[in-house]
């Protein structure tokens, strides 16, 4: 018994920069509908930062990042602030992963970045012995960003 699996290769998001608002625009319309969100556009320079990060993740970076900026976003457009500390803390969280993945952490990145964040949190904690002031510096965000992901229910 075999099942036999044909690859699929996508090129890097970032070889696709004209393409990233439209993708973004749709995908917004759909998380609104799901979500019942009226979240009407984003504001330019939060496109103009979409269009301009690397997504080293390629496409599922990109759709981590706009389920969360959607999530949180409570207004009329997505501003370019939100944008940017989703970006950010994307960013040091996965670069601390990376960082310490060759010293055994093993995360299951097939989940909800919430839940990845959440465990990574929960491993720096446990490295800084849960000084959350230390691990917030280490992670490069603030405490009150390392507060908002541990009192979340997963």
């Amino acid at each position: 018994n075999s099942i036999n699996t044909l690859p699929i290769y996508f090129s890097p998001l970032r070889e696709y920069r004209s393409d990233i608002r439209s993708l973004a625009s749709i995908y917004l319309n759909e998380k609104n509908s799901s979500l019942g969100k009226h979240i009407l556009g984003y504001d330019e320079k939060a496109l103009n930062l979409l269009e301009q990060y690397s997504w080293p993740q390629n496409f599922i970076q990109f759709w981590r990042v706009l389920d969360q900026i959607i999530e949180i976003c409570d207004q009329d457009y997505i501003s370019v602030s939100l944008t940017r500390e989703i970006i950010e803390t994307e960013d040091n969280i996965f670069y601390y992963y990376e960082k310490n993945n060759a010293h055994g952490v093993n995360l299951d990145l097939n989940r909800p970045l919430e839940e990845i964040i959440r465990d990574i949190i929960l491993i720096a904690l446990e490295n800084n012995n849960n000084n959350q002031t230390k691990t917030a510096e280490q992670l490069g965000v603030s405490r009150s960003t390392i507060w908002r992901y541990l009192k979340r229910r997963f």
